[in-house]
């Protein structure tokens, strides 16, 4: 796993970038597996700045939760994040830690975990096929790996100079990103696809991009920081980068499940 110049910036300007689909497609996905026990254990693999780590720990109140990312920015900025939220009481689980680890070499023992959530990590992941068997070691038997990421059409084929574009922002080559490579990426060893939704994102909740840096701008005032220009130049950009894109993405949301020593019964009719 590699930290990018993208990662660092959105760390810089205290970002949310919560899993794809945002907070509540991410809640409502976590519906759709079984409950947990009140000592469960569960790991969100690229906490990022900690708003979909914070939605996580808001869900699951007793719960041990632990948050991952690569990049040591991105682990600071999330573990103020959740240290303002639970000192100003709108997050009462306690059991929240941060810290900086590889997801393609994860710092757990095996079947450590009940639940597992990747939100667009993947993406950002050198060795994909090592990091999903990373994830199903450290998962216990019958426990769960939600995993939502953006993919390609494979009927329509954005505009090469936009690939181009887009993949020199992110730093990873976006052009084979398909439903049929996630596909083959999710299928490892004995995780099982328990389900996988898929639809069309909508990713920009802001069109108006102008309105959407000067947000930004406003909110590290708040914090008494500034957005320098040279920020406010690359958000404006990537903005318009990704509204471009977005009429040819579409959003998966893999639930697997790990079948290793466990009984489940495997659905190969539907």
């Amino acid at each position: 796993m590699y930290q990018s110049d993208y990662v660092d910036f959105i760390a810089r300007i205290r970002q949310g970038n919560p899993s794809p689909g945002g907070l509540s497609l991410l809640r409502q996905s976590l519906h759709g597996i079984s409950p947990l026990t009140s000592d469960a254990k569960i790991l969100e693999i690229g906490s990022n700045t900690g708003s979909s780590l914070a939605a996580l720990a808001e869900m699951f109140p007793t719960q041990s939760i632990i948050g991952i990312d690569i990049s040591p920015k991105m682990t600071e900025v999330a573990k103020e994040y959740i240290n303002d939220l639970q000192e100003s009481g709108l997050l009462v689980n306690k059991n929240v830690l941060v810290k900086t680890d590889d997801a393609q070499n994860l710092a757990f023992s095996n079947e450590t975990f009940d639940l597992i959530v990747s939100g667009g990590t993947l993406s950002f992941v050198e060795d994909r096929e090592s990091a999903v068997k990373e994830m199903e070691r450290v998962l216990k038997p019958g426990g769960y790996l939600l995993s939502l990421e953006y993919c390609y059409k494979e009927d329509i084929t954005p505009p090469q100079d936009l690939q181009y574009k887009i993949t020199n922002l992110l730093e990873f080559d976006v052009s084979r990103l398909n439903l049929t490579y996630w596909n083959n990426i999710h299928l490892q060893g004995s995780l099982y696809m328990e389900g996988l939704q898929v639809f069309k994102p909508y990713i920009h909740r802001a069109k108006n991009v102008k309105n959407t840096v000067d947000s930004v701008s406003d909110y590290l005032q708040r914090g008494n920081r500034t957005l320098s220009d040279n920020d406010r130049s690359k958000l404006s950009e990537s903005l318009n980068l990704f509204i471009q894109n977005e009429q040819y993405l579409l959003l998966a949301v893999y639930t697997m499940r790990k079948l290793q020593g466990t009984k489940l019964l495997m659905d190969v009719v539907n």
